[in-house]
């Protein structure tokens, strides 16, 4: 009000209290509203500093507060709102809180138990993850023992065969043969001797 309204000057000191008890603010509401103002700003500093607030007294609160509103609202709008009577039954008491608070309260152990179980999930995969690499880079490596020894029997025969044609080669006195040659006719199956050496 005090930003929008250029009859009110706003006061050095900017308390609630000095506010609503500025000379340029009183003079223009009623003073049973600015008794009510004063009483809701009494209420709201006892419960900001701890103290205990009785039903009747919020309830007083807020139908000073309502109002205050309602008047605000028809003295700075440019039409003529119309507003609602002020209706108690609208008011949440105690037992809607009290279900309202034990509902969020369930909510909260079921979202902490989901969190849980989602963490141990998580640690589960991530031990079956890591054996899972264990077990790929053990494949690998047998994998390379089976490849390595593979070439090694690769090479230890094709090492044996040369030295087999060579004594071969030898026994034909072939000198400079590294292999037989191709056998000449289906006869000579039964006579190895006449294909192993061109020169017989």
């Amino acid at each position: 009000m005090y930003q929008n309204d250029e009859d009110l000057e706003l006061p050095y000191d900017t308390k609630l209290g000095a506010l609503l008890h500025n000379d340029s603010f009183k003079a223009i509401l009623k003073p049973s509203m600015l008794m009510e103002l004063d009483i809701v700003r009494l209420y709201g500093n006892n419960a900001a500093h701890g103290k205990n607030i009785r039903a009747l007294e919020a309830l007083q609160a807020l139908k000073n507060s309502f109002r205050f509103l309602s008047w605000l609202s028809k003295y700075y709008s440019q039409e003529n709102p119309e507003i609602a009577d002020f209706d108690e039954r609208l008011i949440p008491y105690g037992d809607v809180a009290d279900k309202t608070k034990k509902e969020l309260q369930a909510l909260t152990e079921q979202f902490d138990k989901e969190r849980e179980q989602a963490n141990k999930l998580a640690k589960k995969q991530a031990v079956l993850a890591e054996e899972n690499e264990k077990l790929k880079q053990q494949l690998e490596a047998q994998l390379q023992i089976i490849a390595s020894r593979k070439e090694e029997r690769s090479a230890s025969i094709r090492w044996s065969l040369k030295r087999a044609l060579n004594l071969l080669c030898n026994r034909c006195r072939c000198h400079g043969c590294n292999r037989p040659q191709q056998i000449r006719s289906d006869s000579s199956r039964h006579h190895p001797e006449r294909s192993i050496c061109a020169g017989r």
